[in-house]
């Protein structure tokens, strides 16, 4: 099982969020977006998986 900053958890998360990242911007991008899902919920449900904004943006 993948931890939520190891990079390919990251990767396959910005792709199943459909999320564009320009190489150039890879290595803050995956630290940002590796930060933001240590503090969010995903909740998958088949193919599917919910982030609950309300979650990510409290302190």
């Amino acid at each position: 099982m993948l931890r939520e900053n190891h990079p390919e958890y990251v990767l396959a998360t910005a792709r199943l969020l459909d999320l564009t990242i320009p190489p150039e911007c890879m290595t803050g991008v995956l630290a940002n977006l590796a930060l933001l899902l240590s503090h969010a919920t995903i909740v998958a449900k088949g193919d599917d998986a919910l982030l609950d904004p309300a979650e990510v943006l409290q302190p």
